[in-house]
């Protein structure tokens, strides 16, 4: 795993170029496609994301007996668990912090 002095999980293990990790804003996403491309829609899709990440957490967890037997450790297990975890917190409707848009 990359060292990092950040305790942050994409900061660490996600390898993004800066530590600077702030998402930016609808306004801002769309002033800098705006010379580029047409908006015509905007849909945020963050509560079925939600859903999505929490089913891939259902089969990821249903397949861990087979998938350690294949020699991943507990450390991985806990790595994902808090990854789609955390994301799905993070994008879920009760949130209002985060969107995911498309």
């Amino acid at each position: 795993m990359p060292e990092s002095t950040s305790t942050s999980f994409p900061t660490a293990y996600c390898r993004l170029p800066t530590a600077d990790c702030r998402l930016p804003t609808a306004g801002q996403l769309a002033r800098a496609i705006e010379p580029c491309f047409v908006l015509e829609d905007w849909h945020s899709f963050g509560p079925d994301y939600d859903r999505t990440l929490m089913a891939w957490w259902r089969n990821f967890d249903a397949a861990w007996p087979q998938l350690r037997g294949e020699g991943y450790d507990q450390r991985f297990y806990r790595m994902w668990k808090y990854y789609l975890h955390s994301c799905a917190g993070f994008s879920g409707p009760d949130t209002g912090s985060c969107g995911s848009w498309s």
